[in-house]
């Protein structure tokens, strides 16, 4: 109960915060998540090599350049909704993305991730 009254607050605060011109350029970073989908695929020739896709189905701009890491050491910022990423070991790694969303001059980071296991 005490994070949803903090929510609140913070969303009044914020929305207080901006002038009549500025309300057009909002982007609701705490809502905006659940427009996001990571998901994850093996190729068929090689059992380290994963296909992530980073879907996105909100009102928004979301920005070409993603970042990325991949749970074992690698990072990045790749173009595109779609990336290719091949382990060197096996294991569980925790995957995150953090696409950019922009509404006019505002704008947001977004964290999405999962856990995948590489046999």
């Amino acid at each position: 109960m005490k994070k949803i009254l903090l929510v609140v607050l913070v969303l009044i605060s914020i929305l207080s915060a901006c002038s009549s011109s500025d309300s057009e350029n909002i982007i609701s970073c705490v809502f905006e998540g659940v427009n996001f989908n990571l998901s994850s695929n093996v190729s068929a020739a090689n059992s380290k090599e994963v296909n992530f896709t980073l879907t996105y189905t909100g009102d928004e701009t979301l920005d070409n350049s993603i970042v990325w890491d991949f749970g074992d050491g690698t990072t990045g910022t790749f173009s595109g909704n779609s990336v290719s990423h091949t382990y060197s070991t096996t294991g569980t790694f925790r995957v995150v993305a953090k696409p950019t969303l922009r509404n006019g001059d505002a704008f947001c980071s977004i964290t999405k991730d999962r856990e995948i296991t590489i046999n």
